[in-house]
């Protein structure tokens, strides 16, 4: 992502995260195998199967993602373009794009379904956004938003085919969940670089630290480019609620993005506050088929 690339990318995260708090006692598993001690991309990977496990509660984690079903709030401001709204949106990967929103003051629906758009206000009123030569700026945007969810869908499942995670160290911080990070890089081929900095917590077993989900993630810019990159900084995934226990997942409640050697410390580009989000449940196919 850059900063020409508003929003989405909060979403970056329903399987890595982070927790401050004890895991509890339905995150009981069998520990992963012991990897290599000098082999930093066994430890990585390691690393990564542990943090995807915490995150699905001990369940099988997600090995594709196929749908998303979520509902945020998000303010996003890079100096020259400023978007704040509450959207709930629907992902199919990799074609299907449908939000609610409102636009110009009005409550209204986009749907994008491979290179066709269309705007529904009223459930009945439906302008094709290909064909609207007021409406056609419209279709940029959405695109924009389907290529980053295309791009969350990748975060979701990080072993992909020719992914490697090399684990490059612990690092104590103030601000690393359990005191310390597991910092593990992933490259992958035609992809760009990424660092996950996974919190830690003590194994149930006694034996030692395990890595959970990461604080931060920092997508690196383009080799030669200007620009260092994105750091998107996770917060509250472990919650205790009633509602939360009934997730199936963890996901971050709260997330900041910063352009890395731009942003202040208290002016991100990006804040988003995830008041629901779903990975894999069904969605209604009538919703992300075309009108007509």
């Amino acid at each position: 992502m850059n900063r020409t690339t508003p929003f989405l990318a909060f979403l970056l995260v329903p399987v890595l995260g982070l927790a401050s708090q004890p895991v509890a006692a339905q995150d009981a598993m069998p520990p992963a195998p012991a990897p290599a001690a000098n082999d930093p991309f066994a430890l990585g990977e390691t690393y990564v199967d542990e943090a995807m496990r915490w995150i699905a509660k001990g369940n099988n984690p997600v090995q594709r993602l196929e749908y998303m079903h979520a509902d945020l709030d998000y303010v996003y401001d890079d100096g020259s373009t400023r978007d704040e709204r509450r959207m709930e949106l629907w992902f199919r990967n990799p074609d299907a794009f449908r939000a609610n929103f409102k636009y110009a003051g009005r409550d209204s629906t986009f749907l994008l379904v491979g290179e066709r758009g269309f705007l529904i206000r009223d459930r009945i009123r439906v302008t094709s956004l290909n064909d609207s030569p007021t409406m056609k700026e419209v279709m940029p945007m959405l695109k924009n938003y389907r290529m980053v969810l295309q791009e969350v869908s990748r975060m979701v499942v990080p072993k992909t085919p020719g992914a490697r995670f090399r684990f490059e160290g612990m690092v104590s911080h103030a601000q690393a969940s359990g005191g310390q990070w597991f910092k593990v890089v992933r490259t992958a081929p035609r992809e760009p670089l990424m660092t996950y900095f996974f919190g830690s917590a003590p194994r149930r077993d006694g034996g030692g630290i395990r890595a959970i989900a990461p604080d931060r993630l920092i997508i690196h810019g383009e080799p030669g480019s200007n620009y260092q990159g994105d750091e998107y900084r996770l917060e509250d995934w472990a919650r205790d609620g009633p509602a939360a226990q009934n997730e199936p997942t963890r996901y971050p409640k709260r997330i900041r993005l910063y352009a890395i050697g731009i942003d202040a410390e208290d002016k991100p580009t990006m804040r988003a506050t995830v008041n629901f989000l779903e990975v894999n449940s069904a969605i209604d196919p009538a919703l992300l088929t075309p009108p007509f």
